[in-house]
């Protein structure tokens, strides 16, 4: 019985750690798909010189809010909130950049 116990509390206690991993899939997966979006108007020329670097400074201020966040080894709801919604404001730049009536060469 006390072997049960013990194995039920270890996987119980992996669970718990495998979930709190999980916290920041999205938010990678986001970040990722963005990084991909910048890159391919760069490549396009959809995105200009100056455009590229403010979109970077952007991103590079969302990787330090989630290293913040993870600092303390827990990000919270509230971590998880602000991140995401720094998130859907690039996600807004990206487009609106890729998609201005600047000349392209």
């Amino acid at each position: 019985m006390k072997k049960e116990l013990m194995v039920f509390l270890v996987l119980l206690g992996t669970s718990v750690f495998s979930f709190a991993q999980d916290g920041t899939k999205v938010i990678n997966k986001t970040q990722k798909q963005q990084q991909n979006r910048i890159g391919e108007g760069a490549k396009s020329g959809e995105l200009n010189a100056k455009e590229i670097k403010r979109l970077e400074k952007e991103q590079k201020e969302i990787r330090q809010d989630k290293k913040m966040a993870k600092s303390d080894g827990v990000v919270t709801n509230a971590e998880r909130k602000h991140i995401k919604n720094e998130q859907r404001k690039a996600s807004k730049h990206i487009r609106k950049s890729k998609h201005d009536e600047e000349v392209k060469k």
